[in-house]
């Protein structure tokens, strides 16, 4: 085979390399097309398809949800320590009550008898 025999053979390969580059990249656009088609109309009853950014909000919210929990359990740990102050100071403010009223009667009675 002569030089521009090679060449000329080169040639068309080159030109076919390139052809099949162009359709295959053709082809994978159209492919790239259909895949975002096909997440766009994804839904069965088994599946559902949901963007990352959603899943990172929904995790980001339970985040939030979980510490808010923390601080309301603390808050309910700290008004049940009120809660039990309050009957104490309660209980004893009945005591003195109750003791109040009995020395009270002690002397009514003491006056009535005499």
């Amino acid at each position: 085979m002569n030089s521009e025999k090679i060449e000329s053979r080169l040639d068309q390969i080159a030109q076919d390399i390139k052809a099949d580059y162009k359709e295959m990249n053709s082809k994978i656009i159209e492919l790239e097309i259909e895949q975002e088609k096909a997440y766009e109309k994804f839904n069965t009853k088994t599946h559902v398809l949901v963007q990352r950014e959603f899943l990172e909000n929904v995790r980001d919210s339970l985040d939030s949800i979980k510490t808010d929990t923390g601080y309301a359990a603390d808050e309910a740990d700290e008004a049940s320590s009120y809660t039990s102050n309050v009957r104490g100071y309660s209980e004893d403010a009945s005591q003195t009550a109750d003791n109040l009223y009995d020395d009270i009667a002690t002397i009514l009675h003491v006056e009535d008898s005499e």
